[in-house]
């Protein structure tokens, strides 16, 4: 992209977006392992934060794409979630509640798909990790060296508490406030889409 970038300003971009960038074993990014490292095969922290710079500096902007509503299997916290069975806050954090389980174990997958965990927005840990919190996911990548301008929300009307979409709205005006408590001028797109 930065090699591209006098060919896309001469085309009149003026934002680019990028699909999900952030630590995956999949091709497609969907399925996040570590929120807060570039996947290897895309580039770098260090190269996102000298893309970001670049693209301020030719007044363009840009947005990355939060997949927030679910994980990897492969994430730690699902990792030690699945560990965790009989966790009840012996002082040590829990991930147990990080993820909706059944009374048989079986956690709640995002359109059924087991190895996408969706993460549980009622546990006040999650809401803390991905945007209450300091160093909250969406706070993290707005601020320097990165200072992004924005986020996609993927599947944005399927975030929510107990493996499905309550307390969406409450959740979606808490992650818009905090974006804009980060950058006022800062953009949130949610992804909704219909199903045949």
């Amino acid at each position: 992209i930065q090699n591209r970038l006098y060919y896309l300003q001469s085309l009149g971009i003026t934002a680019i977006y990028l699909n999900p960038i952030f630590v995956s074993p999949s091709n497609h990014k969907y399925d996040t392992v570590d929120f807060y490292q570039v996947d290897p095969h895309l580039g770098s922290n260090e190269k996102l934060a000298e893309l970001t710079n670049t693209l301020h500096q030719k007044g363009m902007r840009i947005i990355l794409d939060a997949v927030i509503d679910h994980t990897s299997d492969q994430h730690p916290w699902f990792e030690q979630a699945s560990k965790d069975v009989n966790a009840q806050g012996n002082g040590s954090l829990s991930y147990r509640p990080f993820y909706t389980f059944d009374l048989q174990g079986s956690h709640i997958g995002w359109k059924g798909l087991s190895h996408l965990p969706k993460l549980d927005f009622a546990a006040s840990a999650v809401q803390e990790v991905v945007y209450r919190g300091e160093n909250a996911i969406l706070r993290y990548w707005l601020r320097p060296p990165y200072s992004i301008d924005g986020w996609r929300l993927d599947v944005a009307h399927m975030i929510g508490e107990n493996g499905t979409a309550q307390g969406n709205s409450y959740h979606m005006r808490e992650i818009r406030r905090a974006i804009k408590q980060e950058n006022p001028d800062a953009y949130m797109l949610g992804e909704h889409f219909f199903e045949a």
